[in-house]
């Protein structure tokens, strides 16, 4: 058998991005990005400057945080997906 090496290759040299291909269209995700509009809007409009620009500063802070979770969940699940492939791979050649 004769192992193709291309997408890990793709992968690699960075021709494939996994996050460019997520899309979310649940309910949810668009109830919550109309709420965020929302309190934004609404924010704009009772801040001053100085204060909605101390809000942004702490929602990029928050954003930052959960792609980092986010990335940290990906690698986490894409290393006990290949351990689990290897596995059963493994348990199956054994077996012949």
């Amino acid at each position: 058998m004769e192992f193709d090496n291309s997408y890990i290759s793709k992968l690699y040299d960075g021709q494939i991005n996994p996050l460019e291909t997520l899309v979310i269209k649940t309910n949810e995700f668009k109830e919550c990005e109309r709420k965020i509009k929302s309190i934004n809007n609404e924010l704009k409009e009772i801040l001053t400057e100085e204060q909605y620009k101390k809000i942004e500063q702490l929602a990029e802070h928050y954003n930052f945080k959960s792609a980092q979770y986010a990335d940290k969940g990906f690698e986490e699940g894409f290393k006990h997906g290949v351990i689990l492939m290897t596995s059963v791979f493994k348990a199956t050649t054994e077996g012949e």
